[in-house]
Parts: structure tokens; C-alpha cells; sequence
């Protein structure tokens, strides 16, 4: 496909995943309108180096007429918006499904009434497979989300592959694994969290055992396969793909190449918590069989080579940090309480 002067509709641009994906789209000189909450605390921050190359429409997903606006002669829509604060979405239920569902549902909608020519890629995530039977995890495992998050993700999942065999929307979900890189505001996450630390000269601190298994992409990665997605129209029509590395790696391992590229290689273990984790996966990686097949799509990425260029970026980005603490106190998260400093 080709993207120059293509319309393109992102919900959830300027998010951690979507002010990536924006820069891409960019480059390939695609003609992108955002979609942004006025009150979101990231506000334009995680694009304002290319501001001027994009359209701004301020307006919820839950507000079916904005969204009804918005997508009239659009040719690709990318639905990244979501409640992704999984501590807050824990607290609250109900904005976490009229977010993450009712939002999805105005933007099928829309797309359904509106204009049922253009494409949506949808970003689902590894959580909604829950506690794996087996791994790594294909497309084919048995759907069982845990956490209100992952069964709102789970919920919208299904409404966007509802919408494809009912009504013959043309559409394609991603379900990524544990994604990484620069711009994550999300305190919550791991390696953004222990930046934080590492910056502030503290140790890193780990909520949990440590011993939690997770599949870490590279952001650069995951905005590559969401393109794949729309390269391919042809080939990704109605279907679902994962996207991942399948290397196994625990918290804590994480955490210690965080450190490395922090260059503290002594008296400088992280910290653990060993708190109860409300509605966590023990195990989780994905296989990307299906895309590498269908798509030609691999991750090019190593994970020490990933943790390195993240780190790099925050800390030639300091500032971030500030977008960190405001967007941890827009959803009521106290850093030193949830990480238990006096």
C-alpha cells in the first residue's frame, strides 16, 4: 500500500504505541488526523516534534458524535484508545468498559454508517488469552481475560470480528505482547518504572515477586507490524495476528538489564516487593507464526538491544519524567505509595 497522502484516522495517538506509530506514518507522508481528549495529561507532548504535520480533532471515543465526524472519508482507521492503566481500571470498572467498549462499538458504528469502505485495525493485546494452556500462545488458544481491563479489551476484541462477519466490515486486530520503548508514561509498566528509579538514583523497584514471565517487544516493532496490517489489506482482511518475540523473560531479568545500561553493575539489586497482584498473568509469550507466514513480519529487535535503546531515550529525554508524574496523578496513582516509599 501505498501511504502518501492517504487519510488516517489514530485514536490513542499520542499514547505510548500510537505517538510511535504517528511518527511512522508521517515519515511514509500519510495525511493523519488524532483524535485527543482535551484533559489528556500526555496532551500533544509525545508528538510536538511533528506537530505541524498532522490534524488534531479534540473529542472522546465515547462520544458517538465526534466519532461519526471524524470518520467520514477516511481511508484507514487505527483504534488504538483505551483505559491501559491497569490499576485504575481495576477501580473503575464501568469507565474502563464504556472506554474500551462503548468506545469501539462508536467507532464500528460509525464506520458502519459512516464510511464502510475505509480499514480499522484494531489494538487488542496478549491478555485477553488470561492463564495460557500452553506457550507460546497462537491465535487459536482459548480466550479467557482475568482483569476488567482484559475483558474490556476482550469484549471489543470480539465486537470488532462481530462487526467483520456481520455487516462485512473490512478490518484486522492486533494482539501485541509486552511492548517497550521510549514516551511510556505508564508507572504501572515495568521498564518505564524502573527508569524512573534508575534516574532519580534509586533502585528499581519491584511490585511484585519478580518471577512473572512476560514477552518484551520493541515498540519500533510493534508500530511495524500495526503497518504491516495495513500494507497488507488483502491478506489481513478478518483476521487476527499476534505480534512478539516468544522469548520468555521474567520481571526481574528486566529489571537487571535496565541496570546494566544504567552502568550500576554492583550494590544495586532491585528491590522487591513481593506484593499480591491483582489479576496478573504468572505466564505469558506469544508465537508470531502466523504473521511471519502471512505477513512476512518478524521482530528485528533483540531484547538487550531494546532495553538499551529505551533507556537511551529516556535519558536523553528527562523531561519525560514530568509527563510520568502528571499522568500518574491524573489517574490517582501515588508513585511512593504504590511502590511503597516513605
Amino acid at each position: 500500500m501505498l501511504w502518501k497522502g492517504k487519510k488516517v484516522l489514530i485514536t490513542g495517538g499520542t499514547g505510548f504505541i500510537g505517538s510511535w506509530l504517528v511518527e511512522a506514518l508521517t515519515d511514509r507522508e500519510a495525511d493523519i488526523t488524532l483524535l485527543v481528549k482535551r484533559d489528556d495529561p500526555i496532551g500533544l507532548d509525545s508528538i510536538k516534534h511533528i506537530r505541524k504535520k498532522i490534524k488534531v480533532v479534540y473529542g472522546d471515543v465515547r462520544d458517538s458524535s465526534v466519532i461519526n465526524k471524524a470518520m467520514k472519508d477516511m481511508d484507514m482507521i487505527y483504534h488504538l484508545a483505551a483505559i491501559t492503566q491497569v490499576m485504575y481500571a481495576i477501580k473503575n470498572p464501568r469507565e474502563t468498559s464504556e472506554v474500551d467498549i462503548n468506545g469501539t462499538m462508536n467507532i464500528l458504528e460509525a464506520l458502519r454508517i459512516e464510511n464502510n469502505e475505509a480499514f480499522l485495525i484494531f489494538a487488542s493485546t496478549d491478555k485477553v488469552y488470561g492463564e495460557p494452556n500452553y506457550v507460546p500462545i497462537d491465535e487459536n488458544h482459548v480466550l479467557d481475560a482475568k482483569s476488567p481491563y482484559d475483558a474490556s479489551k476482550l469484549a471489543a476484541d470480539r465486537l470488532v470480528q462481530s462487526y467483520h462477519t456481520t455487516y462485512g466490515l473490512k478490518t484486522a486486530i492486533s494482539r501485541c505482547s509486552n511492548v517497550i520503548g521510549g514516551r511510556d508514561s505508564n508507572i504501572l509498566r515495568a521498564l518505564p518504572s524502573f527508569v524512573y528509579f534508575l534516574i532519580n538514583n534509586k533502585k528499581p523497584i519491584i511490585r511484585t515477586s519478580g518471577g512473572y514471565i512476560r514477552d518484551y517487544m520493541y515498540v519500533e516493532d510493534a508500530v511495524n507490524a500495526l503497518i504491516k496490517l495495513g500494507d497488507k489489506q488483502e491478506l489481513t482482511n478478518g483476521h487476527v495476528f499476534n505480534f512478539g518475540t516468544g522469548n520468555a523473560t521474567s520481571v526481574i531479568q528486566l529489571a537487571e538489564l535496565a541496570i546494566k545500561n544504567f552502568g550500576l553493575h554492583y550494590n544495586y539489586e532491585p528491590v522487591v516487593l513481593n506484593k499480591k497482584a491483582t489479576g496478573e498473568i504468572e505466564k505469558q509469550y506469544l508465537s508470531w507464526d502466523k504473521a511471519d507466514k502471512i505477513l512476512n513480519w518478524k521482530p528485528s529487535v533483540h531484547l538487550e538491544e531494546a532495553v538499551k535503546r529505551s533507556v537511551d531515550w529516556y535519558k536523553n529525554n528527562k523531561w519525560w519524567l514530568q509527563v510520568i508524574e502528571k499522568t500518574s496523578y491524573y489517574y490517582g496513582l501515588n508513585i511512593n505509595t504504590i511502590y511503597g516509599i516513605n
